[in-house]
């Protein structure tokens, strides 16, 4: 295994962690929060609801005067994880286009 492989695997490590710590944060702070406050079912299942469910916890937690750290936390997470994710998928989409094609034995 050389370097660049090391690198790769730290990267794709990384961005692991940091999308299961996302989904951990937001089900476990995000969503039972919103449920406490009379949110109905789709919230936390549906993926293209993520952003809009984060801007109704902001409003939760100005609602109550609470500071908003965790919030900008999460949303720092968030892009955090998606730029990770778009970084390491180009690098692999480099890689395979650069690897000479295996040759089949006959």
């Amino acid at each position: 295994m050389n370097n660049d492989n090391q690198v790769l695997e730290g990267l794709k490590l990384l961005l692991t962690v940091a999308a299961a710590l996302n989904l951990l944060l937001y089900w476990g702070v995000v969503c039972v929060k919103l449920y406490r406050n009379g949110a109905k079912f789709p919230t936390g299942l549906l993926p293209w609801r993520y952003f809009h469910d984060l801007h109704g916890y902001r409003q939760v937690l100005a609602a109550e005067g609470k500071p908003v750290n965790l919030y900008y936390l999460i949303i720092l997470l968030t892009w955090f994880t998606i730029l990770l994710g778009a970084v390491v998928g180009l690098i692999v989409l480099q890689e395979a286009s650069q690897r000479p094609p295996e040759r089949r034995l006959r």
